[in-house]
């Protein structure tokens, strides 16, 4: 099956990041849109169906993987998806694919039956139970079955479904790019063992991680050590474990690979202009250019295989320019490695930075492929240069969502003295609740220093959605200001401050999308509070 791409739309749809300043008039029903969160996620038809159960245990029959790039269950996106019943992968990516007329790099997939075949073993496999439910069941209906079931913390369900279809995405994008997953961003075994069924390679920065992607069946030769500043103990255990490819940005580096092994494939990694990344990388790693020919002259000198070139424009990046800037600069790279005499570069890694869905950045999945695609195959001849990236939040951000409960809640009045706005005590009585100067504070089981931990590190806001499960009454009529705060008795754990909620109990639950980029492998233990627990769903 040759892979074809599509053309990219001229005028991709930019979601404004507005936010409504007067939420006092909402009624039942309404929905408040900041960028492209819902907020009030839940009708009733929705509520009426979280009281039914829809769980099965995963069953490989009928089970297929529909040309989606996210699952609609746990996507921010607002784009409608489509799906044909019925139909087959194959069916499917033939039908979009005799669309276009424009193909790049005949590159051939493995048969849509044996991958399935292979995800089927690899659910079944799985230390924890994976529970299939339909590609069309709410998020909500989903969290109050295990809320029904005996959930009475924070926890996670995660969607292995939409790892899946994430990763048919990208190799249909982006065919003659071999993605490396970036274990760091989570290391989730489930996910890594899924991945590893696909065909997915792995980007590892450290022993543990190589040790879990090992354990996971995965063969070192499958692995890019891509931390360009590693112990040398560690660098010892890779080789040991048959990891061959290793990225470098300066001479100790290189001194180091030269006394480890003779057979390590070293990758030069770059500085790029990353400054308008989400978290700029750039600033701790990557050559600068005018260290390059020194560090190709003395891995010459020492004797270390230097194969290729890699850079990373930054976790969560927000201009394709950013990328053709990279592109063009490694192919000069190429090129002074031929003046110098060295034997010519065949791997080129142009590291992560895809949004893990529409409407986290500025720039979509599909801006970037349509931007690079052609760079690439005119820089680097298919034939000469392998290309690989390493995905991280692309593949696993949509794929988790986070249920929270609300522990505690206070209300306050906001009041206005001598031109000074001041908090007041209220007890909440039934009458304040319309009061236009009311204002919450709910307290949840998870915060910064759990899940939330980039509110601190990078400013991220995430934000909060309500539902109705089996024993909850609440009121959308009204809506009052609201601060959500962590569990921890640390006063920076605040997840978000002055957000419209409806007014909300003890005992009822918040949850938040897309949460399966940096949160989980950045968690802790902080005041006692563990990590919430992970329940799998397959919805294909």
């Amino acid at each position: 099956m040759k892979i074809v791409t599509f053309h990219c739309p001229e005028n991709l749809m930019q979601h404004s990041n507005t936010w409504f300043e007067d939420v006092s008039d909402m009624s039942e029903g309404s929905s408040v849109v900041s960028g492209a969160e819902q907020v009030v996620p839940c009708n009733d038809d929705a509520s009426r169906e979280a009281n039914q159960p829809n769980f099965e245990t995963f069953s490989s029959a009928n089970t297929v993987v529909p040309i989606i790039p996210t699952s609609p269950i746990v996507s921010r996106s607002p784009s409608p998806v489509f799906r044909e019943t019925g139909s087959s992968f194959d069916d499917n990516y033939d039908s979009n694919n005799k669309q276009n007329d424009k193909a790049v790099s005949c590159v051939e997939l493995p048969k849509t039956s044996d991958i399935m075949d292979c995800l089927a073993n690899s659910l079944y496999r799985c230390p924890e139970p994976v529970l299939q439910v339909s590609a069309w069941t709410p998020i909500e209906s989903v969290l109050g079955d295990f809320i029904q079931k005996g959930e009475e913390s924070a926890f996670y369900v995660v969607d292995l479904g939409s790892v899946i279809m994430k990763y048919f995405e990208f190799v249909r994008q982006l065919p003659r790019i071999k993605p490396h997953y970036a274990v760091k961003c989570n290391p989730d075994e489930q996910i890594i063992r899924i991945l590893a069924e696909l065909g997915c390679n792995f980007d590892c920065a450290s022993k543990a991680e190589i040790s879990l992607v090992n354990s996971c069946g995965v063969s070192g030769e499958r692995i890019i050590y891509a931390n360009p500043c590693k112990p040398e103990s560690h660098l010892r255990y890779a080789v040991e474990h048959g990891v061959d490819w290793v990225t470098f940005d300066n001479k100790d580096e290189l001194e180091k690979i030269s006394r480890v092994s003779s057979k390590i494939r070293a990758v030069l990694r770059i500085a790029t202009e990353d400054h308008e990344s989400l978290c700029p990388l750039s600033s701790k790693f990557g050559a600068l250019p005018d260290e390059v020919m020194e560090l190709l002259l003395l891995a010459k000198h020492l004797g270390v295989h230097v194969e290729g070139v890699a850079f990373h424009v930054g976790s969560g990046c927000r201009s394709v320019q950013t990328y053709i800037r990279a592109l063009y600069q490694s192919r000069e790279i190429f090129n002074l490695a031929e003046d110098l005499g060295m034997e010519p570069f065949h791997l080129l890694d142009i590291g992560g930075g895809f949004p893990g869905f529409d409407g986290e950045s500025p720039i979509t999945f599909y801006d970037i492929c349509c931007g690079i695609r052609d760079t690439i195959d005119c820089l680097f001849p298919v034939d000469q240069v392998k290309v690989i990236a390493e995905p991280g939040r692309y593949f696993v951000s949509s794929a988790f969502t986070l249920a929270t409960r609300i522990i505690a809640r206070r209300f306050r009045t906001q009041i206005q003295e001598a031109g000074v706005s001041r908090l007041k005590a209220s007890f909440c009585l039934q009458e304040d609740i319309s009061h236009s100067d009311l204002v919450a504070d709910y307290y949840i089981d998870d915060g910064v220093y759990g899940s939330f931990r980039d509110v601190v590190s990078l400013g991220v806001t995430f934000y909060p959605k309500t539902f109705i499960s089996s024993h909850a009454v609440i009121d959308y009529s009204r809506f009052v200001r609201s601060c959500v705060f962590g569990p921890t008795c640390d006063s920076i754990d605040c997840i978000i401050r002055n957000y419209p909620l409806p007014i909300l109990e003890v005992g009822d639950w918040l949850y938040f999308t897309n949460m399966g980029a940096y949160t989980v492998s950045l968690a802790s233990c902080f005041n006692g509070f563990s990590c919430p627990n992970i329940k799998y769903i397959c919805a294909l």
